[in-house]
């Protein structure tokens, strides 16, 4: 029998949603954890030999860390993306390796969502659990290795301003534009306006202290 993607999303919707995660929008969904805290996940599609391939991006929005990263940055906050940290759910789970589940008839889907809620209460909830506080964001913003470059960039030291550490921040993006200052690119301009920006907010703080 032919796969039925719909049904495939369908499958996994329903397992997402006894889970406590809403769609949101696309194949987006969300839980809220605390006031400002959202667990979030992607789910990813690709075909691989004529068959389907459904990849689970599991993550953490912190809303008030991507407030100020996006006013400093001077865009506007839809307030669903981009998540604050985020992988495909092999690697947030320490497992170092890529994970996804492929599909190619209608009868596997059952088993295959199976799998990834076992991928998700095996490593992606633990995941959400350990790190809904700002320590442990700093941390995995320090380290993870599957985190997207620009993730880092504006959200360490945004997140190191919210603990206080205003001069490990600014010695942070001190050091980040030195490495870029050669550049004159829309991206590396973008970052200069962050970190005049993120330089006035730290100035102010030091101003209350």
């Amino acid at each position: 029998m032919a796969l039925n993607t719909k049904a495939v999303f369908a499958g996994i919707e329903a397992m997402l949603l006894k889970h406590g995660f809403r769609k949101r929008q696309g194949n987006i969904y969300t839980k809220s954890e605390f006031d400002d805290i959202d667990s979030w996940i992607g789910l990813n599609r690709a075909t691989r030999d004529k068959n389907l391939e459904i990849n689970m991006v599991v993550g953490l929005r912190f809303r008030q860390v991507e407030s100020i990263v996006h006013e400093l940055m001077g865009i506007s906050d839809d307030h669903l993306t981009p998540p604050t940290i985020a992988g495909n759910i092999g690697y947030i789970g320490g497992q170092e390796k890529y994970y996804a589940v492929v599909l190619s008839t209608e009868a596997e889907i059952s088993r295959k969502v199976t799998d990834l809620e076992k991928a998700l209460l095996q490593w992606g909830i633990p995941f959400l659990e350990k790190t809904r506080n700002l320590s442990e964001l700093v941390n995995i913003l320090k380290g993870a290795r599957y985190l997207m470059p620009e993730q880092v960039l504006y959200r360490l030291p945004v997140a190191l301003y919210m603990l206080g550490k205003s001069q490990e921040a600014l010695n942070y993006i001190i050091a980040k534009e030195a490495e870029q200052a050669m550049r004159t690119d829309p991206a590396a301009n973008l970052y200069g306006h962050f970190t005049k920006a993120f330089r006035e907010l730290c100035a102010g703080q030091n101003s209350v202290e």
